[in-house]
């Protein structure tokens, strides 16, 4: 496998461990992370990559510090989990 197909590879696993938190995020109902696919111009992963990534958004002023550690922590468990 040359490089270039190693980072193909690299992409697609992520792209595919990011859909599977975001299903089961949707799934629980808990947490809302948007997903929306990115294309990677500047080649920060690999260039002229399509990415899926998440993104919190909220304009909630009740949430809180302990909120976004929540959050973040689910997420890594649900990486965690999906890479596996």
């Amino acid at each position: 496998m040359t490089g270039e197909d190693k980072r193909q590879a690299e992409v697609e696993r992520l792209n595919e461990v990011n859909r599977a938190i975001h299903r089961r995020l949707m799934d629980e109902g808990r947490w809302h992370l948007h997903q929306f696919t990115l294309p990677d111009d500047p080649g920060h992963i690999r260039g002229g990559a399509v990415l899926a990534p998440l993104r919190f958004m909220s304009i909630n002023p009740r949430i809180t510090t302990t909120h976004m550690h929540d959050v973040l922590d689910y997420v890594t468990r649900l990486g965690q989990e999906a890479s596996r």
